[in-house]
């Protein structure tokens, strides 16, 4: 039968109706149980609400009227274990005092309030006796503990988190205290050959660490425990299960686990790094090394080009030029012998000077013989007397610290090659009207300078377009020999070019400068 049916209409809570005798339910202890922070509920034998004090009623979102009408029968399926299952009535704490006449210990379980909401308490449950000492119901108590609970879920939620990320970290995790290992990672046994991260709890931690690293390590372990500041990462090399040694780099922070003083060490493996920087040393090293080749081998070009340059200047002035100079004497010879033939032979003489002079100029534009038998500074005088011939531009030239003085051979021809280019530059593009050219010396250095007030161009613009190969030309020439050129020139304000060659008077025989001294 309905126990609804059964029971006689109780007077609310809220009304302070006693359902027992007055000196059970004073009004005293009334306002005490309203005053106490945590829930208080009665209910008689047959399980019917009898009593609730306000944090009862906030705790199940119920009114007093509501309550009044209720019995224990009526949470069914609304109560929770903190595993999430139903805890059936039967074990509600109220329902074993009632069933057993006996207290229950606490237990924690959820209530499903009506708009669906959980909420966490600490339940208790006392059996409650009449005058005559026979059982007439239970008070249950309990504590609000939902707030905590939902903290509690939000650290367990944020430790799992950590967890996986720790276990899906590629890189090695530990954390030792007193220099034990008590948590280690599954990409760090990886890391040290483990089978698993069991496998190294407990060991110290100076065990996975190579003897060439150990004093780091103990220097770093000492910085952390006095909290002297240090570098965060650091390489070092750790030792696998099987005794080879892993490079790795580290990064270790304290902090306080269970109120003890622990430190947890980020490790990532770098030998993979380590391998691509040996080969990118490597490779470096093999692109340094064909370029030195490559620049060997344009030096070398450079040579055999004005080595053959010489051998044909040589064999225009000493073959073909004497030759027609053979050939000059036999027509004077007949000029001298008779008239009829004069002007016939007289305009064969003109050819052959004409033939002669065209010879010689192609030899000195070549490579002029003084460079070779006289050195640079004779070379150069002979050159700019016969450009000033030539175009008509005047010529200022300035030297010191070079009479008397001879350099190697490839620094003299590559100096006078870069004042014959800046020369030509300035007639085919400067139209300026003077030039000023200027060749010293230091214990180091030889250098030379030709500078103009002409038109000036777009130095940049020029070399990235590449629209001038002498200047390309003149930088190639010096760099070959390790010096440097440098252009300084704008539109309308002239050009200023300078070159310079490191020397070495050790490199240069006394015989060869004694032998070309000028008088």
């Amino acid at each position: 039968m309905d126990v609804r049916q059964q029971r006689a209409p109780k007077p609310r809570p809220r009304k302070r109706v006693p359902s027992t005798p007055a000196t059970y339910d004073s009004d005293l202890a009334q306002r005490i149980l309203e005053a106490i922070p945590g829930g208080v509920i009665k209910v008689s034998l047959r399980g019917a609400i009898s009593f609730a004090n306000s944090a009862a009623v906030t705790f199940l979102g119920l009114s007093y009227d509501d309550l009044a009408d209720l019995y224990v029968d009526d949470f069914r399926n609304k109560v929770i274990y903190e595993n999430g299952e139903q805890c059936p009535v039967s074990e509600y704490p109220i329902s074993k005092c009632l069933s057993t006449g006996q207290p229950q210990p606490s237990t924690t379980l959820g209530v499903q309030r009506p708009d669906g909401a959980i909420r966490w308490g600490i339940f208790t449950a006392l059996p409650a006796h009449d005058r005559t000492g026979n059982l007439s119901g239970a008070v249950v108590t309990f504590v609000d503990i939902t707030e905590r609970h939902r903290a509690e879920d939000a650290l367990r939620e944020s430790e799992e988190r950590y967890r996986q990320l720790v276990e899906l970290c590629p890189d090695g995790i530990l954390i030792h205290t007193d220099g034990t290992l008590l948590f280690v990672n599954k990409a760090l046994a990886e890391i040290l050959g483990a089978k698993s991260p069991d496998e190294l709890i407990g060991t110290p931690v100076i065990d996975i660490v190579h003897p060439d690293s150990r004093e780091i390590v103990l220097r770093r372990i000492r910085e952390i425990e006095t909290g002297t500041p240090a570098t965060p990462w650091m390489e070092l090399k750790l030792v696998r299960k099987d005794g080879s040694a892993v490079q790795i780099e580290a990064a270790a922070r304290p902090f306080t686990l269970q109120g003890r003083n622990a430190v947890q060490v980020l490790v990532r493996d770098i030998t993979f790094r380590k391998r691509a920087e040996h080969e990118r040393d490597q490779l470096f090293k093999q692109v340094e090394s064909a370029r030195a080749h490559l620049e060997e081998l344009s030096r070398r070009l450079v040579d055999v080009q004005e080595a053959e340059r010489r051998r044909i200047a040589r064999e225009l002035h000493d073959h073909v030029g004497q030759e027609l100079t053979a050939l000059k004497l036999t027509l004077d010879r007949f000029g001298a012998q008779g008239a009829s033939s004069a002007q016939a032979i007289t305009d064969a003489q003109s050819q052959v000077n004409q033939l002669v002079n065209l010879v010689r100029q192609m030899s000195l534009d070549l490579r002029p013989i003084m460079l070779d038998d006289l050195g640079l500074l004779p070379a150069l005088h002979w050159h700019l007397d016969r450009y000033f011939a030539m175009s008509g531009v005047r010529v200022n030239f300035k030297h010191s610290g070079v009479t008397d003085r001879r350099f190697p051979s490839e620094i003299e021809t590559a100096a006078y090659r870069i004042v014959q280019e800046a020369l030509t530059n300035v007639v085919r593009h400067s139209r300026a009207q003077e030039v000023i050219v200027r060749l010293w010396t230091t214990d180091k250095t030889l250098s030379v300078q030709v500078e103009d007030l002409g038109v000036g161009f777009d130095r940049d613009a020029a070399i990235s377009a590449h629209i001038s190969s002498g200047l390309s030309g003149m930088r190639e020439r010096a760099a070959l020999l390790g010096g440097r050129l440098s252009i300084e020139s704008t539109p309308g304000s002239g050009t200023h070019l300078t070159a310079e060659f490191p020397i070495n008077d050790h490199n240069i025989s006394t015989d060869e400068q004694n032998s070309h001294l000028v008088g």
